[in-house]
């Protein structure tokens, strides 16, 4: 392998990292956006049951 071809396989290395990063990250945002949905739907409740 050539210089350039490593160089290439680095540069693929990562753009895939930051790729599954990304995606990670936006995964983790929608958890926390429904758990904080959830928690807005059950509050309410809990306040009538106490």
């Amino acid at each position: 392998m050539g210089k350039k071809a490593i160089i290439c396989m680095r540069e693929v290395q990562l753009w895939i990292k930051e790729k599954v990063t990304h995606s990670l990250f936006k995964n983790r945002v929608g958890i926390l956006a429904t758990t904080h949905k959830k928690e807005e739907v059950i509050s309410p409740i809990l306040e009538k049951e106490l």
